[in-house]
């Protein structure tokens, strides 16, 4: 929960001769990996701030806000759900977290070829899609419409932007634009 600043110049990954014991470029291994960056920070370049010290473009900032509201939820289901298999599963269904499902779990999911139950997907969106559009938003309501795309928006937006539900989310979405259109 603290914050700091920091100062660090990013560097692409470069490829090293290892002498045989890493036998992949490391380059490819690295992108591989998720990483397209590193760097190295100092000691002395890490200050500890306050929040009102950090000035974030308006896009970071907000999704610095979503994502400290899925930390908030995830502190919620850890006070309300002491069973840590339940708790660990209801984090990677609702909020994409897989941090609190146990290693063992995870390669149980693998193995019987189910984890992409764990992975939010379109059928997520879907979900919340046609809830709120059944209970609330049954007419062509322009208004209604919108806000029900904002709040699909801000699920993903809180979720953390996984591939598959900002997917489904541009597709609910244009499917939402064309139904108004008639």
């Amino acid at each position: 929960g603290d914050v700091v600043l920091m100062k660090s110049r990013l560097e692409v990954p470069k490829n090293f001769s290892s002498n045989g014991k890493f036998k992949t470029d490391y380059t490819t291994y690295m992108k591989s990996r998720g990483f397209v960056a590193r760097t190295f920070v100092l000691p002395h370049h890490i200050q500890p701030c306050t929040e009102a010290e950090i000035d974030l473009p308006f896009h970071l900032e907000v999704y610095r806000r979503a994502l400290l509201f899925r930390s908030t939820l995830l502190c919620i289901f850890t006070e309300y759900q002491p069973d840590l298999i339940t708790q660990g599963y209801l984090s990677a269904v609702l909020l994409g977290s897989r941090a609190q499902l146990s290693s063992q779990l995870r390669d149980d999911y693998s193995k019987s070829g189910v984890s992409h139950i764990l992975a939010l997907s379109g059928m997520h969106l879907g979900i919340i899609y046609g809830l709120f559009a059944l209970f609330l938003f049954r007419k062509r309501n322009v208004v209604g419409q919108l806000f029900l795309l904002s709040i699909i928006w801000f699920y993903v937006l809180t979720v953390g932007f996984p591939v598959s539900a900002l997917r489904a989310a541009m597709m609910l979405s244009v499917c939402t634009i064309v139904h108004l259109m008639g």
